[in-house]
């Protein structure tokens, strides 16, 4: 059977466009494009209509301009490897390819796993919410006093709500109460998908009678496996009062609990109609013991979610000041940032804190290390520019950030977000 194509035409490997699968190396050329892009300031292709650039791509005697590339030497080299019309002219894998850069750049790639990456993020000390982290705190030792309440969490992608639950977990768990955790996910998640995983933690945290277990199995498949014991199937039962019978076991389930208890949900505007309707079933219990419920949601995508939990206090997040963004990069960087760079944070940013993905760029140019090998003015940042880069369309529909015909200017950061972080550490911003 032949693969359906999907993406965007420019970007999509050859092999892939003649109904090949996906994969390592088709990845690669495609960060070739993206990368031909960044570093030449244009297209690697004409500006055509689909047709013609689909009869181009799929031509192996009409390859690429790649004179600007010259200009890059080692770098515009390892750049033409990568955007081969033949797979086996391509790296072998990412790993040469990163190699490649290495030695092309003589700049020496560190590994970064995700959760190196987000170190940046969280060891740097809670910046620009003093206040609301106060109220959060309030919660908690209200919780450890035996008094339930319930909170929302309300703000933009992007603008902190993640860090304060951080803040809010260690907080709890240090002072000795038990934390449940559960997240929403954009897309069909199926029904009762927010409380999956806190229901799982939750039948760890409490004893469970048979008769409750084989309720909650229902949505724990594996908890059996969990509880290290067998567990009957529940009786079957109509619809509608499964339903109900699931609703009221959690709430009893969560009224019987003794010790502080903290429930965290994440994404609530992703919530399905069955996780909200049990949720607004335990709220009405908070009130009755040590049980806390945090939840988050963005407000501009779900702005009526208060509406929808009555009775829930909101606490709403707001973009940081630009002298909060300075402090934030001053506790990551652990110096701070030059005003040229820091005044391209603060504009790339518009204030939210989420911004660990621009560190690895920014220690960069902060030692000035990034410019080794390509000969670019250091000093003057050419390429960084006053205003915002709105891409403009170019060869396609529906093209990804720094994909269309190049507009003066551009944000170099968010081109190279889409590439891995090591080879952001060694191409730079000014790629």
């Amino acid at each position: 059977m032949r693969a359906e194509v999907a993406g965007t035409l420019g970007y999509i490997a050859p092999e892939i466009l003649f109904g090949g699968s996906p994969s390592e190396s088709s990845d690669l050329y495609s960060v070739g494009v993206i990368a031909y892009e960044v570093l030449t300031e244009q297209s690697p292709h004409e500006s055509l209509d689909d047709e013609s650039l689909l009869h181009r791509l799929l031509d192996p005697n009409c390859q690429p301009d790649f004179a600007p590339l010259l200009r890059l030497g080692p770098m515009g080299a390892v750049v033409q490897r990568l955007m081969a019309y033949s797979e086996a002219a391509r790296f072998p894998t990412a790993a040469a390819a990163l190699s490649a850069l290495e030695e092309a750049t003589s700049v020496q790639l560190k590994a970064e796993s995700v959760e190196v990456r987000e170190s940046y993020l969280q060891a740097a000390p809670l910046t620009g919410r003093e206040q609301e982290w106060l109220v959060l705190e309030g919660y908690v030792d209200q919780l450890m006093n035996g008094s339930g309440a319930s909170l929302l969490i309300a703000g933009e992608s992007g603008v902190g709500k993640s860090r304060l639950l951080q803040e809010l977990r260690t907080y709890a768990l240090v002072r000795g109460a038990r934390v449940v955790h559960g997240q929403s996910v954009s897309g069909s998640g199926g029904a009762y998908h927010v409380f999956h995983k806190a229901i799982r933690l939750l039948c760890l945290s409490v004893p469970l009678s048979d008769s409750q277990a084989s309720i909650l199995k229902t949505l724990a498949p594996d908890l059996p496996k969990l509880l290290e014991r067998p567990i009957p199937d529940a009786t079957p039962i109509e619809a509608q009062a499964a339903q109900s019978r699931l609703h009221n076991t959690l709430e009893s389930l969560l009224g019987e609990v003794k010790v502080p208890l903290a429930l965290i949900l994440e994404d609530l505007q992703w919530a399905d109609t069955e996780s909200l309707e049990l949720l607004r079933r335990i709220l009405h219990i908070v009130k009755l013991g040590p049980l806390l419920i945090v939840g988050t949601f963005r407000d501009d995508e779900r702005p009526h979610l208060p509406t929808e939990l009555s009775g829930t206090a909101v606490l709403r997040l707001k973009r940081l000041p630009s002298q909060q963004i300075a402090d934030l990069c001053y506790g990551m960087l652990g110096t701070m940032p030059r005003p040229e760079l820091l005044d391209f944070v603060v504009k790339e940013t518009e204030g939210k804190p989420s911004i660990s993905h621009f560190l690895p760029s920014l220690a960069v140019l902060q030692e000035g290390a990034w410019g080794v090998g390509f000969g670019w003015e250091l000093d003057g940042f050419p390429c960084i520019p006053d205003g915002r880069w709105t891409p403009s369309g170019g060869h396609g529909s529906g093209v990804p950030t720094g994909a269309s015909s190049r507009p003066s200017g551009h944000g170099p950061l968010r081109h190279l977000s889409l590439w891995d972080s090591r080879i952001r550490q060694a191409v730079g911003p000014n790629a």
